[in-house]
C-alpha cells in the first residue's frame, strides 16, 4: 500500500520527533531541576534568616527580663531596707493605704 520510500520516510520522522520529544523532556526536566535547586537555596536562606532573628529576639529578651528582675530585686531591697531603717512611718503609709483601699473596695450600700 505505501511505498518503501515513504515507510523509510515515516520511520525517519517517527525517530526524529521520538529523538525531538526526549530533548524536550531532558530540558524541561533540567529546567525544572534548576528551579526546584535555586527555590530550595533560597528557602533555606530565609530559614537561616528566621533563625538568626529569632535567637537574636530571644537573647534580647532575655537580657530585658534580666534586667527588670534586677531592677525589681533592688528595689525590693531599699523598700525592705526603708522599712526597716524607718518602721512608724513605714507603718504609718501601710495603714494609711490600707484605709484608702479599703474604702475604695468596701460596698457602697451601707445601712
Amino acid at each position: 500500500m505505501f511505498s518503501n520510500s515513504t515507510k523509510t520516510a515515516a520511520d525517519i520522522t517517527e525517530a526524529s520527533a521520538e529523538h525531538d520529544l526526549k530533548a524536550g523532556a531532558k530540558a524541561v526536566k533540567s529546567s525544572a531541576k534548576k528551579i526546584y535547586d535555586q527555590v530550595t537555596d533560597d528557602l533555606s536562606h530565609y530559614a537561616d534568616d528566621a533563625d538568626h532573628r529569632v535567637r537574636d529576639l530571644t537573647h534580647r529578651a532575655k537580657d530585658r527580663f534580666s534586667d527588670a528582675r534586677h531592677k525589681i530585686d533592688d528595689a525590693r531591697h531599699q523598700l525592705n531596707d526603708r522599712i526597716h531603717d524607718k518602721p512608724v512611718p513605714s507603718a504609718a503609709i501601710a495603714l494609711g493605704i490600707g484605709l484608702v483601699l479599703g474604702l475604695l473596695l468596701a460596698p457602697r450600700n451601707r445601712y
